[in-house]
């Protein structure tokens, strides 16, 4: 993997375009959304909040990439390690940036990981849904 790639996948109207697609499914089901990109260590490099999404929206969809590049999976699939018993709850780990329900999708490259997406302002399984139709077409447009 070349950081070359990487600049590829990351220049700015490669964003716009793979938030674009994120939009079109949400308002495809009518679902205001904030999305959010990052980078393979769970910085923000593109943000977009759709008329009408949540301000609360605008934290999670952060924080949901963020966690799908720090465990390199999706989001929806960390729920299965909580543990409601634990002590130390995952949710409250790295300063409570973790987030274990769907919608944070990681993006991948010749089967790398160079970053993720988080999606937030509906069911957790539309964020899920509308993630994963950006990550999708993330290779096709954006590397």
């Amino acid at each position: 993997m070349h950081t070359r790639d990487i600049e590829c996948c990351f220049r700015t109207e490669n964003l716009f375009r793979v938030l674009q697609i994120a939009v079109r499914k949400a308002a495809s089901i009518q679902v205001p959304i904030s999305v959010c990109i990052a980078d393979a260590s769970g910085l923000s490099l593109a943000f977009l909040r759709m008329d009408g999404a949540s301000l609360v929206s605008v934290d999670l969809a952060q924080k949901k990439a963020y966690t799908a590049a720090m465990f390199k999976m999706a989001t929806k699939d960390l729920g299965a390690f909580r543990q409601p018993a634990a002590s130390f709850p995952m949710e409250t780990i790295l300063g409570g940036k973790i987030v274990t329900f769907g919608g944070g999708i990681p993006l991948l490259y010749n089967d790398h990981l160079i970053g993720a997406i988080g999606v937030s302002g509906s069911w957790a399984e539309q964020d899920h849904e509308i993630a994963q139709a950006a990550a999708d077409a993330f290779p096709d447009i954006a590397c």
